[in-house]
């Protein structure tokens, strides 16, 4: 009996001692994969600010190397006739003497226009730019600096699009419907107007004008609309009974937008 004890004592305490041993074991893979869980995020908690590092020592070199101390456009207006839009562009240097001279260079739709700048004598230099207005055209400005007979080109900054830049823009619109009734197109709309650098200003005798067949067919007062729009901005409608507005037309003459196009086009007067 006692032999058969011992034996019985001694398998239990094996059996004891491999459970163990395979909680041991599972316990130091686990620390193991923590371990090396947190060797790789400490790597890449190491590369990555490795990486910012070399990024704000880049910018900081680049801030240095460069002469311009700060930069600016700011709109001044609308040549309609001209269709350009008229602005004004400031640089300030680091550093300049009495024969430093600048000149700004703006890229805009494939081509550089190039504007003598005026010096104030405090470093800062400014030239008045009149840039075609076209859709979708980008803007990229450059200053060309000439000190002791030589000359550097920096480049400032850049618009993916001009109409950024506009005084007044299209801050998008809302419609109800259209729908087609008795020969006429109906519907009502609102268009949002934003400024430019906060609230737009005044506009003076606001009006729709709508097209048919590419021909200027009504035109309507607009009035602002104060049940929409968002802050700081002016939503106008037109200034109908119930802001309704309707147009007579033949069917076929509203095959335009089938295809996605607009049956009729809005045109804003000049501020």
């Amino acid at each position: 009996m006692k032999k058969n004890a011992l034996q019985i004592c001694t398998l239990a305490l094996c059996a004891a001692l491999l459970a163990l041993d395979i909680a041991q074991s599972a316990r130091i893979s686990a620390l193991e994969e923590r371990l090396d869980g947190g060797l790789e995020q400490l790597a890449q908690q190491i590369n990555s600010g490795g990486q910012d590092v070399t990024q704000r020592v880049e910018a900081l070199l680049e801030e240095a190397e460069s002469s311009v101390n700060s930069y600016a456009l700011i709109p001044r207006g609308i040549d309609s006739e001209a269709r350009t839009l008229l602005a004004e562009a400031s640089v300030e240097l680091k550093s300049w003497g009495g024969d430093t001279h600048a000149a700004l260079l703006a890229a805009v739709g494939g081509e550089e226009l190039s504007a003598p700048m005026e010096g104030a004598g405090d470093g800062m230099f400014s030239a008045q730019l009149a840039l075609p207005l076209e859709a979708g055209t980008e803007l990229r400005l450059a200053v060309l600096i000439s000190d002791g007979g030589q000359e550097r080109r920096e480049e400032l900054g850049a618009w993916e699009d001009l109409a950024m830049l506009l005084p007044l823009q299209n801050g998008g619109g809302g419609w109800s419907g259209p729908e087609y009734i008795g020969g006429r197109l109906r519907s009502q709309f609102h268009i949002t107007i934003e400024g430019y650098d906060g609230p737009p200003g005044a506009i003076a005798d606001p009006a729709f004008t709508v097209y048919k067949n590419g021909e200027p067919a009504q035109e309507f007062a607009a009035v602002i609309d104060p049940m929409s729009g968002p802050p700081g901005a002016a939503c106008y409608t037109v200034d109908t009974e119930n802001n309704d507005w309707s147009i007579e037309c033949g069917a076929e003459e509203l095959d335009v937008a089938e295809d996605g196009g607009e049956a009729l086009r809005l045109s804003w007067p000049e501020q």
